[in-house]
């Protein structure tokens, strides 16, 4: 089974292509992935028949930050 985690630990990428063995109970990292610091979620995963590639789909969040000054 293949599957995209975000990391949270602060060590190595964000984001992470995992390989898991179901019956044996072990996972590997297989990859770091480059996306962008803005993604909010992945959705959708597509293994191409060759194993060597897959697609999957990203939302990005733009936030902006506004500091208002001279209100009452």
């Amino acid at each position: 089974m293949l599957g995209i985690l975000q990391n949270t630990t602060g060590d190595g990428a964000e984001w992470q292509l995992h390989a898991s063995d179901v019956d044996a109970g072990a996972e590997r990292l297989l990859a770091d992935l480059d996306l962008p610091v803005n993604v909010g979620e992945l959705d959708g995963f597509s293994l191409h028949p060759d194993g060597t590639r897959f697609a999957t789909s990203i939302a990005k969040w733009p936030y902006d930050i506004w500091m208002l000054e001279g209100f009452e």
